[in-house]
């Protein structure tokens, strides 16, 4: 399996200044991605590159012990109103969190997760 990773700068290179217009451009990007899988990531504190997969349907996260938050927009320079606006996690039907000793938070506020089942 390999590693991908999703680097964004918002202030300079190609994405724009404007994180609604890039989140809409990169989000095309992702479109087909419906699950993932997290596991054994020591350093990683967040996941807030989740933002742009706009048809994620299956979260699960497993033993990062440095997870801190699941999203983190201020990290990638957006606000509460781009949360809104892209409906974060609209079509999360499931979300496993275990074993994250640092986890405050999925996210700063409460998300609607109209899809979310219970099991």
């Amino acid at each position: 399996m390999e590693d991908i990773i999703v680097d964004i700068d918002w202030a300079g290179g190609r994405a724009c200044n404007n994180p609604r217009n890039s989140m809409m451009r990169i989000q095309s990007c992702f479109f087909g991605l419906q699950y993932i899988m997290v596991n054994a990531c020591a350093d990683l504190k967040d996941l807030s590159q989740l933002c742009f997969v706009p048809n994620l349907q299956f979260v699960l996260v497993l033993r990062c012990s440095r997870m801190e938050t699941i999203i983190n927009l201020s990290k990638l320079g957006g606000d509460a109103n781009v949360a809104k606006e892209f409906n974060l996690f609209a079509k999360l039907k499931r979300l496993d969190l275990a074993f994250l000793p640092a986890l405050e938070s999925v996210y700063k506020t409460a998300l609607p997760l109209p899809c979310l089942k219970q099991h």
